[in-house]
């Protein structure tokens, strides 16, 4: 199995997806809140680039509530927003999803040619390891960044991921940028604090999410692991 993180969704570009997986990683927060709807009960999340495209969706599939965000804040004649906490069961469960947000649905649909798409954050790091080892893939970690340039809690979740694979897959090898998530995740515990430190951690907190960021920060809490297939995000 070889190992490779792409640190923004730029990277992509001329790579070649086929036979790989990829595991689409948004801690702040998009990927976080997917995989807590689906362990929430939803029954599906459907990505989209824009809120124009949830919303013509919408009225093409009546009952189908809409859930995203943009510049942190959910849009008014949305039903939910981008926060983990809202999707709880009495929300979600048995629900269909249009889901738009700022950077994480970008970066998934860009991992399209990919053989399996998984969407990982520190709440399901361990989970999304054990698959992927079964999964006995080359892997690709797409970091989703912010406005396209790197940044601090998408990193250190693949370093951490990068450190748990290590762990379950012999002879795993592993590219620089491998190493310097790696690196990173030894450096930089994922505290509340850390990631509040962020570039997008200092933008919620101005927001008012710091609880969002404390549930974000939480490591290996969910067993649930997001798959894109046919255009949806199911268990």
């Amino acid at each position: 199995m070889n190992l490779d993180v792409a640190l923004c969704p730029a990277e992509l570009a001329g790579v070649d997806l086929t036979g790989r997986a990829a595991v689409v990683i948004d801690v702040l927060r998009a990927t976080t809140t997917v995989t807590a709807a689906l362990e929430s009960g939803a029954a599906a999340v459907i990505p989209h680039a824009t809120l124009d495209e949830c919303r013509g969706h919408a009225r093409r599939e009546p009952g189908v509530l809409l859930g995203g965000e943009r510049g942190g804040i959910k849009p008014a004649d949305f039903d939910l927003g981008n926060s983990p906490g809202e999707y709880t069961p009495e929300k979600v469960g048995g629900k269909r999803i249009a889901f738009s947000t700022t950077n994480g649905t970008r970066a998934l649909l860009a991992c399209r040619g990919a053989e399996s798409v998984l969407l990982g954050c520190l709440n399901n790091r361990a989970a999304t390891a054990e698959r992927l080892a079964d999964l006995e893939a080359d892997t690709l970690l797409v970091c989703s960044a912010k406005q396209g340039r790197p940044n601090l809690e998408d990193t250190l979740c693949a370093g951490l991921l990068v450190e748990r694979l290590r762990e379950l897959v012999v002879g795993m090898q592993v590219t620089d940028r491998a190493r310097l998530s790696l690196e990173l995740a030894h450096a930089l515990p994922p505290t509340p604090d850390n990631l509040a430190r962020s570039d997008h951690g200092r933008l919620m907190l101005e927001l008012g999410l710091r609880s969002d960021i404390q549930r974000c920060a939480e490591l290996d809490v969910r067993s649930t692991v997001g798959r894109w297939t046919g255009g949806e995000i199911i268990i």
